[in-house]
């Protein structure tokens, strides 16, 4: 069952290094199904590749700057789960569910294409987008992950 469609985004962040860029939080009594992933880049004209990670997490990032979960369309309820971005500590990185190597001139997008490449969380479990390396521009960066609420 369906609790909602929800967007987790941040604009205009700085990536000082290789850290949780945004992190989601299922809510106890749902699971949550990512649909889409986004990844832009605003500060820098000239070519570089980035390499970043969708990653599961078995504790939570620290420092993170909170951010609501916005729902996608009229009428559902405000979202369970909970999600920030930009950490200062890493918590506990657990398994990579996929990696990202791309130009920052044109960014990422990543969108499961099939029910088998559909990625979902459990229950109070934790997925994040972590830069794997210091970005050769850090300011400017865009982040964004879509995902339905399960239960």
């Amino acid at each position: 069952m369906s609790a909602g469609f929800y967007s987790a985004m941040v604009e205009n962040a700085t990536i000082t290094g290789a850290v949780t860029c945004l992190q989601l939080t299922a809510p106890s009594t749902a699971a949550l199904k990512l649909t889409r992933v986004e990844i832009g880049q605003a500060g820098v004209t000239a070519s570089a590749m980035q390499r970043m990670a969708l990653r599961r997490k078995s504790a939570t990032a620290t420092g993170l700057t909170s951010i609501t979960p916005r729902p996608v369309a009229p009428g559902y309820a405000a979202a369970g789960a909970t999600a920030g971005h930009t950490a200062t500590g890493e918590g506990t990185d657990t398994t990579d569910q996929r990696l990202f190597v791309f130009n920052v001139l044109a960014g990422y997008l990543w969108a499961p294409t099939s029910p088998k490449e559909e990625i979902v969380v459990p229950p109070s479990g934790i997925i994040c987008l972590k830069a794997l390396a210091t970005p050769g521009t850090t300011t400017g960066w865009a982040f964004q992950m879509d995902f339905e609420e399960i239960g």
